[in-house]
């Protein structure tokens, strides 16, 4: 049974976009439909989110939802055209292409060459204009890119080529006719661009042309600051509307790599974004859910053997109340997930997976890396590990907490296999909750004290921890004792860094 390291796309059908919309993307879709349609002139609309909160899937609903409505849409993907070096023929051939599908609309070869003369002209002014950047030891690809930028800010504020007698050096890096030529020819690139851009309105009920740009924020940062100015300076007429997706924070790290770290990015960014829209912060459990079922986790885990429907302990779905208590990021849920997906399928079909104390590892790798490595080499203490994954506050009033229950019993659980000897009993001295508990639960049985919500806890953990060194078994509560050589815990370890057992045996043994 295959399973997908990255989750595999969300099917779009062409008929029903929201089919399968397991986020909500259905509300703010139909108001920006709506809105885009009442839109004539030029526009860039910004659709701002962080990594992992769905920002490909809104756009792909959104894209065949307006098609639905007879909108022309493209869909640019700028990473995948990262590799050109050059964004504005990269989308121009997106768009020309669009014009090409059109019947009575013939200036896309008129447009194509004067877009050739022009970014000709351009870069040769850019290379001026970024002088001081190149002498200050900037890429040229950043060089090109800053002086692209200024270049183009100096026509939109509409300076003539009498504006520069006596200053070319100063305000721009062209000759005063190559500066007049640059000029015109993008004055009739736009002109025509737009003459176009309103026969395909006119041939679509009025409808705007719209370009969707995905993953800017993933682009180089050259590349994706040559990809602002050129949407909003080359291709900013009417009945064109350009939606940008992107994580605005690390967009603007990218313009601060170009202009420096005191560079004031927000401001930056701002010109260029007429309507600017925050994605809303998609329903966590919904979208972990989703990528455990499109990674193909929750099918592996559901057919193994250890797995009961009933069985808190090794149901796919407590991956998630995991991941929700202690707090990680979306992102790092998200790539914990796809990094577990990989574990299980390492493992034999024969073998046993124990996929969420698996997880209860990984996500000690994640908070803390050096606590991690310390608890597979046996130098780490159960009340240590559960201090780094928990924090040092450990609230046991709820002594019905499942979750907390579960990762407490996992880490002594490990705790326990890392430091067990050569009879295969755990080191007590690293387990110092675990004996805790196991005192507090002898004290209860010989009926020296009170049952309580401590004790409850105890009682729990421990029977957690025996489930984990056997799956199969019934509610016993672990007593410390021997662990056997083959634990079902053991076996889940050796593969926690994808390394063959034998191998693993020297990190956690």
């Amino acid at each position: 049974m295959p399973i997908r390291v990255q989750p595999a796309e969300i099917e779009i059908p062409v008929d029903d976009p929201f089919a399968n919309d397991l986020l909500g993307h259905r509300e703010p879709i139909e108001a920006l439909t709506t809105l885009l349609g009442n839109i004539e002139g030029p526009c860039v609309m910004a659709v701002d989110s962080g990594w992992g909160m769905g920002k490909t899937t809104f756009l792909r609903m959104w894209a065949q939802h307006l098609k639905q409505h007879g909108h022309h849409v493209i869909e640019f993907n700028a990473w995948e055209t990262d590799f050109t070096w050059d964004p504005f023929f990269a989308l121009w051939s997106e768009v020309s292409a669009q014009f090409a599908d059109q019947p009575g609309l013939g200036s896309r070869r008129q447009l194509t060459d004067l877009a050739q003369k022009l970014m000709s002209l351009l870069r040769s002014g850019a290379r001026g204009a970024s002088l001081g950047l190149a002498v200050a030891g900037e890429s040229d690809a950043a060089v090109t890119a800053a002086g692209i930028s200024a270049t183009l800010k100096d026509f939109e504020d509409g300076a003539d080529a009498s504006d520069h007698a006596g200053e070319a050096t100063d305000r721009t890096p062209f000759p005063d006719s190559t500066y007049a030529e640059a000029k015109h020819l993008l004055n009739e690139f736009r002109t025509t661009l737009q003459d176009e851009a309103s026969s395909l309105a006119g041939a679509s009920s009025g409808l705007p042309l719209v370009v969707f740009i995905d993953e800017l924020d993933r682009c180089r940062p050259p590349y994706a600051i040559e990809l602002l100015e050129t949407a909003k300076h080359l291709f900013s007429v009417d009945h064109i509307v350009f939606v940008l997706c992107l994580d605005r924070t690390q967009l603007a790290h990218s313009v601060k790599a170009v202009y420096g770290s005191e560079f004031a990015a927000d401001g930056y960014l701002r010109r260029f974004f007429d309507i600017d829209y925050r994605l809303p912060t998609p329903d966590r459990s919904a979208l972990l859910r989703a990528a455990m079922r499109s990674s193909g986790l929750v099918e592996h885990i559901g057919t193994r053997r250890e797995y009961e429907p009933e069985s808190w302990y090794a149901a796919p779905d407590f991956l998630v109340e995991i991941l929700g208590l202690l707090g990680l990021s979306l992102r790092d849920s998200l790539q914990l997930m796809h990094r577990l997906s990989v574990i299980v399928s390492s493992i034999p079909r024969d073998e046993t997976v124990l996929a969420n104390a698996i997880a209860v590892l990984l996500a000690l790798r994640t908070i803390d890396l050096e606590a991690y490595r310390k608890l597979l080499a046996g130098t780490l203490t159960d009340t240590d590990a559960v201090s780094a994954l928990l924090g040092e506050s450990i609230d046991r009033d709820s002594g019905a907490n499942t979750t907390r229950i579960f990762i407490e019993g996992a880490l002594s659980a490990c705790v326990c296999v890392a430091t067990r000897d050569d009879s295969t009993r755990p080191d007590l001295t690293m387990v110092p909750m675990l004996h805790g508990f196991h005192e507090v639960d002898e004290e209860v049985s010989a009926g020296k004290r009170q049952h309580d919500a401590e004790s409850n806890h105890a009682g729990l953990v421990l029977a957690c921890v025996n489930r984990l060194f056997d799956p199969m078994g019934g509610g016993h509560k672990y007593d410390l004792g021997p662990l056997g050589n083959n634990s079902a815990l053991q076996i889940a370890m050796r593969r926690t860094e994808l390394f063959p057992p034998n191998f693993s045996d020297s990190i956690v043994g």
